[in-house]
């Protein structure tokens, strides 16, 4: 059941990650050059797919957090498509011309596996699955800028404001749920820890350390 639901989540991603790619041959959007995240036309359309994903996760995170008698289905919904996306992503990078860093790698790595554990053990682990969903609000903010960098770069010109609107909100919303709501999230994880779960803390503890590393980069450059 688990497998055959992510089967049709990659698969829907690879189909739009196609049809993006189709249309960008019919009527080129994307400059046909290569960057330091890969070929252009591939990361355009990986961040269109990826904004969908996260959009969905997120829906599916504020449902759980806020209904709990749909917590279990929410969070299993986020499971899959996370753990789908990530997939995707790697898949793209062994085939796709596109570019992922040993950052991004071990955040895949440790989010699919926090997922995997989530599904053998449910209970607690299913309500931080959904806070997990809604964090990637900032993942949102983050595809858009992609798309302004790299799907339409004359849009860069055309619409400034937009584009700093979207990286002021993409700081925010990242040093909120991803520093701010994740610490007070693992703390309580951490705290109320039962004996089967005390192995994934120091996965966890390496989640938000690279949170920390990835909120101290966003403060460095806002600053600079």
């Amino acid at each position: 059941m688990v497998f055959t639901i992510m089967f049709m989540h990659i698969s829907w991603m690879m189909l739009a990650h196609g049809g993006v790619i189709t249309l960008h041959t019919l009527y080129p959007f994307a400059e046909e050059t290569t960057n330091k995240l890969g070929y252009v036309p591939t990361v355009c359309a990986h961040t269109i797919v990826s904004m969908i994903a996260h959009v969905i996760a997120v829906y599916y995170g504020v449902v759980g957090m806020y209904d709990s008698s749909q917590e279990t289905e929410m969070a299993l919904a986020v499971i899959y498509v996370l753990s789908s996306n990530f997939i995707y992503d790697f898949i793209l990078s062994w085939y796709g011309n596109k570019t992922i860093s040993y950052e991004t790698i071990l955040h895949h790595v440790i989010s699919m596996s926090m997922g995997a554990y989530s599904c053998v053990y449910q209970g607690k682990m299913f309500y931080y699955a959904c806070r997990n969903g809604f964090a990637e609000i900032s993942s949102i903010f983050l595809d858009i800028i992609y798309v302004f960098n790299c799907c339409r770069p004359d849009w860069r010109k055309r619409y400034p404001r937009v584009i700093y609107a979207c990286k002021i909100a993409f700081a925010c919303a990242f040093l909120y749920v991803r520093v701010g709501c994740y610490t007070f999230w693992v703390v309580s994880f951490v705290y109320e820890a039962s004996d089967e779960l005390v192995w994934i803390i120091p996965v966890v503890l390496a989640m938000l350390a690279l949170q920390y590393y990835w909120g101290i980069r966003i403060v460095y450059k806002l600053v600079a």
